[in-house]
């Protein structure tokens, strides 16, 4: 006698390979969301720093622009960081820990900064560093 449909046994195969096949896709897409939002605050702090210097060598407001990290935002600012009124802000997202810095500011005209600054963005086991340089140049590593 021939029946149709599938047995128990084979359902619980079934389930238990899609179980398998869903926890390793999950654990992957977790390590890929991750890397992307480490990219993408990465990328972000390259342009906040382009656009402060950018903005001092430009004299923008007659002022010299630098950026900073105040609480868990970084801030492109006029004068000091603390005391701005003149600022734009952008959130760091996701879990990215992004190391302390001393106000980066940029000089008038020449878009040069006072010292070489050392930045390391880190989420989970994976770091970037951003490297600035006295001629105000952002490097990454």
């Amino acid at each position: 006698m021939r029946k149709n449909g599938f047995s128990l046994l084979e359902l619980i195969l079934v389930v238990a390979i899609l179980a398998i096949v869903g926890g390793i896709s999950g654990i992957s897409a977790t390590g890929l969301l991750a890397r992307n939002s480490l990219g993408n605050n990465t990328a972000r702090m390259k342009d906040n720093f382009r656009k402060a210097q950018a903005y001092s060598m430009q004299g923008k407001d007659g002022e010299v622009w630098g950026v900073c990290k105040l609480n868990n935002k970084i801030r492109i600012f006029s004068g000091s960081c603390a005391g701005a009124t003149k600022y734009e802000e952008s959130a760091i997202v996701g879990a990215t820990e992004i190391s302390e810095f001393g106000d980066i500011v940029f000089e008038k005209v020449s878009g040069e900064t006072s010292a070489l600054t050392t930045i390391i963005l880190k989420e989970g086991s994976t770091e970037k560093h951003l490297l600035i340089n006295q001629m105000g140049v952002v490097n990454e590593e």
